[in-house]
């Protein structure tokens, strides 16, 4: 008996050449797509930094308190306190 026919693993050589061939063009293709997915993440995160420096966080808070003469005080939070009380 013929041995292809004893063992269906047994594939020919250009069979196989063909198929390490169409895997290799694969990977690159994939290679080449994973790094195009890379620069387009950087490429936003870069254009997402850009656009936010354009703009500066300026916090300003006025309040006008009548503390019939005790000392005001304004704790961090933004709540006022006279002489300990809220």
């Amino acid at each position: 008996m013929d041995n292809k026919i004893m063992n269906p693993d047994v594939i020919s050589w250009y069979a196989h050449e063909s198929i390490v061939a169409r895997m290799e063009r694969t990977i690159k293709r994939f290679f080449i797509l994973c790094l195009i997915m890379f620069l387009a993440l950087v490429g936003t995160n870069v254009s997402w930094i850009i656009y936010e420096q354009q703009y500066e966080d300026v916090f300003t808070m006025t309040q006008e308190v009548d503390t019939d003469s005790a000392p005001a005080y304004v704790n961090g939070t933004g709540e006022l306190t006279i002489n300990g009380k809220n």
